[in-house]
This record gives structure tokens, sequence and C-alpha cells, in this order.
């Protein structure tokens, strides 16, 4: 049984442009289109009884733009969690639909992708009713989005999600190949860590990883990368004796890209005159349990974990530390030595 693929594309002003009309008896039908702005694309499958069809549409925006999908003629079987004829939207463009949501019945829906790239599939199962739908992209503007938590070794601390928390990242010293102190991505050129990370370290052995979960696996997210430092900038009144303004801002030599698994935090410009006493905040770093952390108080040392770990601990007042600390506290929590500039969210 032959199945009508239409791709359209629609301009301002109405007029249409065939994009893709392939006839096609193939169980695979892989479209691909590099979206213009101002420009509106269509996918539309007017109607198909093929059975184990498997379609994709992937489409990729300029940068500094996201696509806005709006499926509003949707017509698919009612099935149990979509899994048989359905639609999946992979809103990071995997073509692979891993990360996917599907959708499935009667309905309208719209979708967003996180940067430049999108995917939508159709696929049958061996038995099926008939699919059709039509649905609209558009490119639109990327506009400023921090904080962002995907939510679907610190002391007393759980393993997070892998890419919970886009805006973590880790210091990696090319001369030890391992995560030595945390940092907090705040825009597509910088992030923040703590000052004394860079006391000893050369900078040019210096990179900023992003995206990573388990510092020894290179399948678990496909988010991760190096990225070379070209500056580090420490506070200027940073003290090695007492720690205060223990912080540094770093500058990467390229730009990083915006995806799911890599994104900026929120800096807190409206909250200059708040302490944050009592607030619970989640802390996170790739280190080390309390069982290691402090043996008997004395020993700042232990075993490094693999995997990307968070913890809830609350800011204390200014009396237990100093006007130039946030210090946070919960029993038989903390975090360790080799957290050092880690996220406090």
């Amino acid at each position: 049984m032959s199945f009508l693929s239409r791709c359209l594309f629609e301009s301002t002003d109405r007029r249409r442009h065939i994009l893709q009309d392939a006839l096609t008896v193939s169980k695979s039908c892989d479209y691909f289109q590099s979206m213009k702005p101002n420009v509106l694309y269509t996918i539309q499958v007017s109607r198909s009884n093929q059975r184990n069809l498997d379609c994709r549409w992937a489409a990729e925006a300029p940068a500094g733009h996201k696509i806005s999908l709006t499926c509003d003629k949707v017509r698919l079987p009612t099935s149990f969690f979509c899994l048989n004829d359905r639609i999946t939207v992979s809103t990071t463009g995997r073509t692979d639909l891993r990360d996917g949501k599907s959708y499935c019945g009667r309905r309208q829906f719209e979708a967003l992708s996180v940067s430049t790239k999108m995917t939508v599939a159709l696929k049958t199962g061996a038995i099926t009713l008939g699919a059709k739908f039509k649905c609209s992209m558009k490119t639109v503007i990327d506009g400023c989005r921090c904080g962002q938590v995907n939510r679907g070794k610190i002391v007393g601390g759980m393993e997070t999600y892998v890419n919970e928390y886009p805006s973590m990242a880790g210091l990696i010293d090319a001369n030890e190949k391992r995560v030595f102190c945390g940092a907090t991505i705040i825009s597509s050129t910088h992030a923040l860590s703590a000052a004394h990370c860079s006391i000893g370290r050369e900078i040019s052995s210096l990179g900023l990883l992003v995206g990573e979960h388990d510092t020894t696996k290179g399948s678990e997210t496909p988010f991760t990368k190096l990225l070379k430092i070209a500056s580090f900038t420490n506070h200027p009144t940073f003290s090695q004796e007492t720690n205060a303004d223990d912080i540094a801002l770093i500058r990467i030599q390229n730009s990083m890209t915006f995806t799911y698994g890599v994104q900026p935090a929120c800096l807190p410009f409206k909250f200059r005159k708040r302490t944050f006493v009592n607030t619970s905040v989640e802390a996170l770093g790739w280190y080390v349990l309390l069982t290691y952390c402090w043996k008997g108080a004395t020993e700042f040392s232990g075993p490094q974990s693999n995997v990307l770990k968070h913890v809830r601990l609350s800011i204390v007042n200014s009396e237990s530390c100093t006007s130039k600390q946030i210090c946070s506290f919960a029993k038989n929590k903390d975090t360790c030595q080799s957290d050092s500039g880690k996220q406090q969210n």
C-alpha cells in the first residue's frame, strides 16, 4: 500500500512550495528541512492505512532561533500510553527519539525545541485503523531562558537524573584528567567557580566540562562537551587565608551551544538585599560521602563519585560565617573539597 507524504512550507504571502512530495512504499521515510525565519512549514499526512510505518521529519532553525510546533489536526487511534499508532516529538532533535514525547488519539498539542533542532515522527503498528495529522513549524527567536531543571560527591547526596541540572559544569585539568572543581554556566561564554580552584594550576591546561553526568561513561548523555578555557579571573579581594570573596569568572575560548543538557543558571539580580537565611538550597557535585569526607573531623578526603549528586542544605545566618560568605548546613550532610565552585540552587 502506498503512502503519500507531503511536507509543505508556506510563506507569509500564502504562496505554497512543495518541499517533499514523495510517493513511497518503504517502511522507512525520512525528510530534513533547513528552516528560514518568517516561513511557515507544514507536515501533513492526509491518510495512511500502511502498517509498520516509521517516518521522521527533522528540522533545523538558524542560530539564535528555536522551532515552534503546532499540531492542531491529529486523528490517530487511541492506545494505552500511545504504544500503537503515534506521533513522537523530540524537542532536542534526536532522530532516535530516545527523549521523545508521544501523542495519539484526536487531539491538539504544541511543542518548543530546546535549541535549534526538532524531530517529528509518525509510527503505525502491525494493525492500524489509519493515521491522519497536520502540523506546522516556524522559527521563533530564542529569548533569554535560565534556571532550567530537567526533572522527569556530595555528603548524604543522592544521584541526580541525567542532565537534571543543565547549568552544572566541572573543571578539568588535562594533567590529572578528572573533575577537580565544580562550576556554574551563566552565559554561552562564561561560568562561575571558586577562586581557589585556580591556585597552582596553569590556565592553558584547564577545560570546562558541560552536559556531563557520569564521568566514566560516554553514552549516557549526548550533550557532554569539554571546552577550552581562555581566562580565569578571581575576585580582586579574594583571600586565600580567609576564603573571603572566593569566587571567579571563567571565560571559554568559543561560545557553547545551549541544548537540553547545557543551559545557563539565573543570576540573582532581583535579590541583592536578601540574605537567604533559612532558605533551602540544592547543592551539586561529583564528590564524596560523609563517612569519607570527615573522619573524626580531621581527614578531608575520600573517593570521588562518578555521577553527579545533589543534596538539600539550609542557608545559616552570617554570625556562623562572615559577611563575605554564604554558609549552608544540614545535619549529616555537606559538600566536600572538590565540590568547590558547585551550584547552590
